[in-house]
């Protein structure tokens, strides 16, 4: 160690628990944390995304007044969808657009007249992004196991002490 001392060897139970415990709630925390972005008058919110067929991109716009309010979708900057609604103060919109064909989509949402907020999200039909819960939960079953037959092997160890005198 950098200090001079020493430490005892990690223990290969603990680090699979921990690198498990790690990827499930980093996962976790990424896939959940999404914030709206703020969108401002006549300028537009952009997003960009590698998707598959059946994939489904969805937003939700909440404005602060009354405005028109614009969602396009692009794929090799040809337009794919395209849907306009004037939206009520107070008000928010869902718009959603289920991808045909594999590609780069651009998602474009355009505020007219008002500020407000954007949130999209893509789901994709592929659960490649799942696979790393599957990982993170293999790990950790692993390593609580490798805990287990150490605990149970630390058990059945006989100390004597012996008086030889």
């Amino acid at each position: 160690m950098a200090g001079g001392g020493d430490a005892p060897a990690l223990k290969l139970s603990d680090v699979f628990t921990l690198v498990g415990i790690s990827l499930l709630l980093g996962t976790f925390i990424m896939q959940v944390w999404v914030d709206p972005v703020s969108l401002r008058m006549d300028e537009s919110y952009t997003k960009i995304s590698s998707l598959s067929d059946g994939d489904v991109i969805s937003a939700e716009v909440s404005v602060v007044n009354q405005s028109e309010v614009s969602f396009l979708v692009y794929l090799d900057e040809e337009v794919v969808y395209e849907s306009e609604v004037i939206i009520l103060e107070g008000d928010d919109e869902s718009f959603e657009y289920e991808v045909e064909e594999s590609g780069d989509y651009l998602v474009e949402v355009v505020s007219k007249d008002s500020d407000g907020d954007v949130l999209v999200d893509f789901d994709r039909k592929m659960m490649l992004d799942k696979a790393v819960y599957l990982v993170g939960a293999l790990m950790l079953g692993f390593g609580l196991y490798k805990r287990k037959e150490e605990m149970e092997a630390e058990a059945n160890v006989l100390d004597a002490d012996l008086d030889l005198e």
